[in-house]
């Protein structure tokens, strides 16, 4: 008789710890106290705060905005290429006020805010957005390929990830994000709150499945979301509302070579393009008798007469 073998499996999809064989692209942890004006290039302070600052005696990179207008933004100088499951982790906590909490980031595919109203969101590649304030809809979404409007049309993220970011509200009690590009299109995001010990997948609200939309079709509607595809990308956030902080930012891809990609040249300043230099007249001056024969003002008084 042959002997009977059980094999039991479990699959256990709540968490996971992910292995990578990683290049480090980018490492920040603004220790230097200060924003690395030759890696990070801040665009609309006027909209809100983009700074460096202590956090009990660790530096962190505090953003925060008023008025939820996306215009204060931060990116990389350095466009980076899809593939090699590129993907970008970050520490993220918030001030405590969980009704005015929320962020946008970490892929952008533009580096240029003009023309845009809302440029932290209208530049978001992939990633998460919005807020927990009520007057953005209370909850925490996915969004892809810039399609992040006001009628906010991307995926609600499910409660655990919800629950987990109100949770973080010092750096003791941070998330770690890490959102991983697909190598052609799509994406997909997971967090730890146990400081990079396990990862859970992030989740839609309404089915519970988790966002991985990688090597998807870039106009497939069937997720709710428009597929990112962008050959080149940007690490780039955008304060929503309230004040959170980041830290320990890294990028990594499983390639050996990361090719140097130069950012694209940012296009002119409005601004500075007109001067009022640029009305004066060239040229010379001088002066000479001519004959007075042009009688302008009596030319006029004619023609308005004769009409």
């Amino acid at each position: 008789m042959r002997p009977l073998v059980r094999v039991v499996a479990v699959v256990c999809l709540s968490s996971w710890t992910p292995t990578f064989s990683a290049t480090v692209v980018l490492k920040e942890d603004f220790s230097s106290g200060e924003i690395d004006g030759s890696v990070w290039l801040v665009e609309g302070l006027s909209h809100g705060e983009i700074a460096v600052v202590d956090t009990g005696g660790n530096p962190a990179l505090a953003l925060s905005s008023d008025s939820s207008s996306y215009k204060t933004t931060i990116h990389t100088q350095r466009m980076l290429p899809r593939g090699g499951n590129l993907r970008c982790t970050f520490r993220i906590w918030h001030d405590g006020h969980l009704d005015s909490s929320g962020f946008n980031g970490p892929w952008h595919f533009t580096s240029n805010p003009l023309g845009l109203t809302e440029p932290g969101s209208q530049m978001i590649e992939a990633g998460v957005d919005s807020s927990l304030s009520s007057d953005r809809g209370g909850r925490l979404q996915w969004f892809e390929s810039g399609n992040c409007t006001r009628v906010r049309t991307g995926p609600k993220l499910a409660d655990d990830f919800q629950e987990a970011f109100r949770a973080a509200g010092s750096r003791k009690q941070a998330l770690l994000v890490r959102v991983e590009l697909g190598d052609r299109t799509g994406s997909r995001g997971s967090y730890s709150n146990d400081d990079g010990a396990s990862w859970r997948p992030i989740r839609k609200a309404a089915s519970g499945e988790p966002i991985d939309t990688r090597g998807m079709a870039a106009v497939d509607r069937s997720t709710k979301i428009t597929v990112s595809s962008s050959k080149f990308v940007f690490v780039g956030f955008a304060p929503v509302k309230g004040r959170v902080f980041l830290d320990d930012i890294l990028v990594e891809t499983d390639s050996e070579h990361v090719p140097a990609v130069p950012a694209p040249k940012p296009l002119p300043d409005p601004e500075r393009l007109i001067e009022e230099a640029m009305f004066v007249p060239h040229g010379k001056r001088y002066e000479a008798q001519v004959p007075d024969t042009l009688d302008l003002a009596q030319r006029g008084a004619l023609m308005v007469g004769g009409l």
